[in-house]
């Protein structure tokens, strides 16, 4: 939704970003399913990563050899549709370099990570992984300053917080505990969250142990929380023709009023939140259309 609705000389660029990152994400959910299985996994997937960063010094290489043809600096990477687009974003958008490493790097990093230890190193992720991604989007559109830096940080951290908490379900059926360990005491029944996760309507056994999980969950919420609303806050540092960058605010902002409101009460498990209704997926629409025409979020 977000690229169609930019400017037609943004939209290239920001689909490479979108394709790049999609390919990044996919190695980690490649680990978690071989997670404890296949042999020399770890390598693999530490070649995947090597591979992205070589491509990534190649782009940057080759632009700067080739600045006055763009033909030729893309040859080399026409075997791969995906660095091949890239290469061009940065040809085209002269894209921060460091921005793109970053995006690997913390992928990388995060790959072997089951549960992180505390909330800053969980902010500290999403504002590696997709705060960077929003600093490249805005370069798609043509705009670099450190104060549109500023919201783009502030809404990176709220959509990943907020990403972590939508797709809890789906990391637990992969072994992983997306709430900081210092959210949850220590005699917390880890076990029992695979239970929920297959099935929503499992009963706790015990209800301290429900209530430790959904204050968790609602801390992290109103992390989220916090941070779009800096972003909206700050969002006038932005200008109006590249606030269609923000998008992804409106669904992050809806999904985190929905696990708060009754029936839901910080559940992460519950239905309404996996499926929703056609009236509901509408709403996110309008709000979307109000906030593309308005330039306000």
């Amino acid at each position: 939704m977000c690229g169609l609705l930019m400017p037609k000389e943004a939209q290239k660029a920001y689909f490479a970003l979108q394709a790049f990152n999609i390919e990044l994400a996919t190695i980690k959910d490649a680990s978690a399913r071989l997670r404890g299985g296949a042999e020399n996994s770890t390598l693999a997937i530490q070649l995947k990563f090597q591979r992205w960063k070589d491509l990534i010094q190649g782009i940057y290489d080759d632009n700067s050899n080739h600045t006055t043809d763009s033909h030729t600096s893309l040859e080399s990477f026409a075997s791969d549709p995906v660095a091949c687009s890239l290469a061009r974003a940065v040809h085209d958008k002269n894209l921060t370099r460091r921005f793109l490493e970053r995006l690997v790097e913390s992928r990388e990093a995060d790959v072997e990570v089951v549960q992180v230890n505390t909330v800053q190193e969980l902010s500290r992720y999403a504002e590696e992984s997709v705060s960077s991604r929003l600093y490249l989007t805005l370069e798609c559109m043509g705009v670099r300053n450190d104060e549109a830096d500023i919201v783009a940080s502030h809404a990176g951290v709220g959509i990943g917080v907020m990403t972590n908490l939508r797709g809890a379900p789906f990391r637990i059926a992969m072994g992983e505990i997306p709430v900081p360990v210092e959210l949850l005491p220590a005699s917390f029944p880890y076990g029992m969250l695979q239970d929920l996760a297959q099935e929503p309507d499992t009963a706790w056994p015990d209800d301290q142990d429900e209530q430790d999980w959904k204050d968790a969950i609602q801390q992290m919420a109103l992390l989220a929380s916090g941070h779009l609303i800096k972003a909206q806050n700050l969002q006038g540092q932005i200008p109006k023709s590249a606030r269609t960058c923000l998008l992804p605010m409106i669904p992050a902002m809806h999904y985190l009023s929905k696990l708060e409101a009754s029936p839901v009460n910080y559940d992460v498990f519950h239905p309404e939140l996996r499926t929703g209704d056609k009236w509901d997926r509408l709403r996110v629409l309008l709000y979307l259309s109000r906030s593309w025409l308005t330039g306000v979020y």
